[in-house]
């Protein structure tokens, strides 16, 4: 029993590790492969190298040398959040992407057909 418990340990933690990478490589490709415009063609390069390196590692199963590989995975993390940071610190105030444009919005102080007969039946409870 003791055997096999050390042996579940070890799949278990495979899988974690294995999981770890697959969601790192996604963020990577999406924050850096693909994404924001301030990523170097260099740091692309370097990005999807590494990526290549993951997953080959991960495919022959090789979770010694994945797990050392996290170390570098992590500070690519790093470096992909700080110029993510940095952007967002550059944009000017008060404009974020998705904001609505103020001449389209409409104002909530509008009636609508329905609170107009609302005050109507109270103007005739009331009388």
């Amino acid at each position: 029993a003791e055997k096999n418990k050390e042996k579940d340990a070890a799949k278990v933690k495979n899988i974690e590790l294995k999981n770890k990478a697959e969601s790192y490589i996604s963020t990577i490709k999406s924050g850096i492969i693909e994404g924001d415009d301030k990523v170097t063609a260099e740091q692309k390069k370097e990005a999807q190298k590494l990526v290549d390196e993951i997953n080959g590692l991960l495919t022959k199963e090789k979770y010694t040398e994945l797990e050392q590989k996290m170390t570098e995975i992590e500070k690519m993390m790093n470096q992909a959040a700080e110029l993510i940071r940095q952007s967002e610190a550059n944009k000017p105030k008060g404009t974020t992407e998705g904001n609505a444009d103020p001449k389209e919005v409409k104002s909530t102080k509008e009636k609508s057909p329905k609170s107009d007969k609302t005050k109507k039946s109270r103007e005739k409870k009331d009388n």
